[in-house]
């Protein structure tokens, strides 16, 4: 009772709708792309190296931008008239991550390759989030067989120093 002479009523509680819960089924190709994204993370957080550079006074320390370019073979070997593909990694360091232009020349930067011997690189820019490109050699019937050709692929990025990978190519006979 209350200071009327009145006893209040109970009424029922009120239920309020319950908001449906959806969960998210994780398929295997999130999996795989949460796992990748982990795994570059890593692998930035790897080759950053030791500090090279401070900027400012306030000791805020930036790593040196760096580039580098591999093969997934130093040797290859073609067949008269036929091709050969070569898989090149590039990899950027420090605080370099920008785009990587790719060439192919000779024995040296301002050698041309053997007539013969065509080289077509797919992409001959690698854009900053990308890290693969594939070199094909497409050697012709008349390429000699005597020597192992060198062929060297160059990486440049705005920034950074040039980077090279060596190839030496085998030409064999039909």
């Amino acid at each position: 009772m209350n200071e009327i002479g009145v006893t209040p009523r109970m009424s029922a509680p009120t239920l309020l709708p319950m908001p449906r819960l959806t969960f998210r089924r994780l398929t295997r190709r999130r999996l795989r792309l949460r796992l990748r994204l982990r795994l570059r993370r890593a692998m930035a957080m790897l080759t950053l190296g030791p500090l090279a550079a401070c900027v400012g006074n306030d000791s805020t320390a930036v790593a040196a931008p760096t580039l580098q370019i591999a093969a997934s073979s130093g040797t290859a070997s073609v067949v008269q008239g036929g091709n050969v593909q070569v898989q090149l990694t590039v990899f950027r360091g420090g605080s370099f991550a920008g785009a990587v232009d790719l060439s192919v020349v000779g024995n040296t930067s301002t050698t041309p390759l053997p007539t013969g011997l065509t080289a077509n690189l797919v992409p001959t820019q690698v854009p900053a989030l990308l890290t693969t490109a594939t070199l094909t050699l497409v050697a012709s019937s008349t390429l000699s067989t005597a020597t192992v050709i060198p062929v060297n692929v160059v990486a440049r990025g705005t920034g950074v120093t040039t980077a090279s990978a060596r190839i030496l190519l085998t030409v064999t006979a039909r």
